[in-house]
């Protein structure tokens, strides 16, 4: 396992990633009595292994439940990215502007920016909508669950820099 990848713990039955809060100690010791198991224990990973009667009766249950997983870490410059490429592209955030006026069949004096942010996101589950395929086309790194305050902040952010270059262009 290397430092740009972690260990979680998935569902056998669903095949989603477990939002426990101690998944992290869980997998772990998991993948402890797995190395275990194949002769490659010993030192700290004997440390992980558990010691009571109780642990070892949940880490079993557990391992019922989940299977261990090792998963590529989201980077934080790969984050960072997304958001520039979001906030520098007048072209997305207008088509989609274009495509929830065309939804809600009206004009508004002015869009909301909860319920486009909230339209956007609905948008963004059904993968074959209009404005998911123009989204992941523009921008195909864009993680496909946002929350509505992501794009809030997204949209925010790109009127608060349209704001600026408007400025420094009229002095």
């Amino acid at each position: 396992m290397n430092s740009r990848r972690h260990l979680v713990l998935r569902s056998k039955k669903t095949g989603k990633v477990a939002s426990r809060t101690d998944q992290n100690m869980i997998a772990l010791r998991l993948k402890a009595i797995q190395l275990t198991a194949s002769g490659r224990g010993g030192g700290i990973v004997s440390l992980l292994l558990p010691g009571s009667e109780r642990d070892k009766k949940a880490l079993e249950k557990a391992s019922l439940r989940y299977e261990v997983v090792e998963v590529r870490m989201r980077s934080n410059q790969e984050r960072q990215r997304v958001r520039s490429e979001i906030e520098e592209n007048d072209f997305l955030i207008e088509a989609l502007e274009d495509l929830y006026l065309k939804s809600i069949n009206q004009i508004p004096h002015k869009i909301l920016l909860r319920d486009f942010a909230k339209w956007i996101c609905t948008e963004m589950a059904n993968h074959k909508s209009d404005a998911c395929q123009l989204v992941f086309s523009v921008c195909p790194a864009l993680p496909d669950r946002q929350k509505p305050s992501w794009w809030e902040k997204q949209i925010a952010q790109r009127r608060k820099n349209l704001k600026l270059r408007r400025e420094k262009t009229a002095s």
